[in-house]
């Protein structure tokens, strides 16, 4: 073609162009996308709105109030997003080198987790709300993937020395504690007279000796404020402590009761039964696989604090696992720090892990499955918490053992009712036992129907609870009074058996008041 024709024709394109041009006809280039401004150090989540405002989510083993922290989980929101972009993301992160350590499609919630040398990046989709979570999550000492375990190898019983490493020195309560304590238990609900209506259950008729070593979940009985134990100096309004024993002997524990539970009669009398239940003699460590709390209050720490701080020579504490918002978003007692202090001292090789919405994972075949964490609550506007309160960041614990389901809502109140309602249908929520939420104060008539359990875990006096608070009449609705169980009544163990029965087990409680020991 000679150059004349090819000027020819390209000024007949460039004439077209220009029309098309003109008329807005013409392809434009592709222009950036203003997603807005990307603050995490992690790679930019390339679709969305971006919330331009970062959400503390919390520190895990370091020090938040006795010290500033060196690093904390932050979690940016990207709102208008789909599927296919949470899935682009997801490519992303592993075509740059991000190893997968986790995924779990949990109703419409999508969850994921990536690690990258020394980072580690949790992505949560929802599906109904458009909204994905994206969290630096640089607290873990472990990934998830290597938290839970398949195999158990048996381990010989390991001597304890005759002689501490360092005498105990108990620390007096801290006010803050009794003052937040008292803070969460109603104030105007009247005191009932004193009740001994019923001291076990009808249906705790298995002897508990016979299930020594045998799988289950069982609510240690604490000593609660009632008419009959009326000076608030010695006895809690609150309180809540359960040991899980696993298939293979091992314990987890979830929470710890108030300041004034911690008398050392009742700290002696915990550690006889947790050696009861794994046949380990005096003198042997026992193992305990995990410890999770709930939330941060005082009521669900201290006990647990004082165990370790004495007997921490005897309890081989191998994970642990909570999510406490920061203490900048909502503030909490000095304990908690003192208790990460405590973990990391006596417990140098721990692992830890923050958990999130959708987490799971195993122990042998008992699964654990997270439901809620704080971070389902923060607006994708401008990443602001609505809870006022702790108890609306409690960690929500799903539990399947020997084909039974627990659920641990701690001390949730209306916010997590709404959110577990928003997220989840009846099949997902049902567990065949429940723990009360709020020490029976928290009354979520929306939830507990959902939830539609055969068994009613209760951490509160029965004498405070019965005809009282609300929540009684609306668990009565569900269940008869006999499969309502008071931890102030007895140590009940709930143990799965392989006909799909189970059998609840009773010991008498053993509750001392409050001697000025400490913690």
């Amino acid at each position: 073609m000679s150059d004349f024709l090819k000027r020819i024709i390209s000024a007949i394109s460039s004439f077209f162009l220009t029309i098309a041009s003109f008329f807005g006809l013409a392809a434009k280039p592709d222009l950036p996308v203003n997603h807005g401004q990307w603050l995490l150090d992690v790679p930019a989540y390339e679709a969305g709105q971006y919330c331009e405002t970062l959400y503390d989510t919390g520190t895990g083993l370091e020090n938040e109030v006795l010290k500033e922290p060196q690093q904390t989980s932050s979690m940016q929101l990207v709102r208008s997003t789909t599927l296919q972009d949470a899935d682009n993301y997801a490519a992303r992160l592993q075509r740059e080198g991000w190893r997968q350590t986790f995924e779990n499609r949990l109703a419409g919630l999508v969850v994921r987790a990536y690690e990258k040398d020394a980072q580690r990046v949790y992505l949560c989709f929802d599906e109904k709300t458009g909204i994905t979570r994206v969290i630096d999550d640089c607290c873990n000492t472990v990934p998830l993937d290597r938290f839970g375990y398949s195999q158990s190898v048996p381990q010989p019983p390991v001597t304890v020395p005759d002689t501490p490493t360092e005498p105990f020195e108990s620390e007096p309560i801290d006010p803050q504690e009794t003052q937040i304590n008292e803070a969460n238990a109603p104030a105007a609900m009247p005191l009932p007279a004193h009740s001994d209506v019923v001291t076990a259950p009808a249906e705790t008729n298995v002897p508990p000796r016979d299930f020594r070593l045998q799988p289950g979940v069982y609510q240690y009985s604490l000593p609660y404020y009632d008419s009959a134990h009326s000076d608030a100096e010695l006895y809690a309004k609150n309180g809540m402590l359960y040991v899980i024993v696993l298939p293979d002997g091992k314990l987890v524990i979830i929470d710890g009761g108030a300041p004034h539970q911690c008398a050392n009669a009742n700290i002696e009398a915990f550690i006889r039964f947790l050696r009861e239940i794994t046949g380990r003699g005096a003198g042997t460590r026992m193992q305990i696989a995990m410890w999770y709390g709930t939330h941060c209050h005082a009521d669900h720490i201290d006990f647990f604090y004082k165990v370790i701080h004495k007997h921490y020579r005897e309890l081989e504490l191998e994970r642990v696992m909570f999510n406490y918002q920061s203490h900048k978003v909502l503030p909490y007692a000095n304990r908690v720090d003192k208790l990460r202090n405590l973990l990391v001292k006596y417990y140098p090789d721990l692992q830890y892990v923050k958990c999130r919405t959708g987490y799971a994972f195993s122990f042998l075949d008992a699964r654990f499955e997270i439901l809620y964490t704080h971070e389902q609550l923060i607006s994708a506007e401008d990443a602001a918490l609505p809870a006022t309160n702790a108890n609306d960041c409690c960690s929500v614990l799903k539990l399947t053992l020997g084909g039974k389901t627990f659920l641990f809502l701690g001390d949730s109140n209306q916010l997590v009712q709404q959110e577990l309602l928003r997220c989840y249908d009846g099949q997902m929520l049902h567990a065949d036992v429940l723990q009360a939420a709020h020490h029976m104060y928290n009354n979520l008539t929306e939830l507990y129907p959902v939830i539609a359990p055969q068994y009613v875990m209760c951490p509160q006096s029965m004498s405070r609870t019965v005809d009282v608070y609300p929540s009684y009449a609306t668990f009565r609705k569900l269940v008869p009074a006999q499969r309502m169980y008071f931890a102030d009544q007895a140590i009940y163990g709930f143990l799965p058996q392989a006909d799909g029965r189970i059998s609840v087990s009773y010991r008498p409680p053993v509750c001392f008041a409050y001697d000025n020991s400490g913690l």
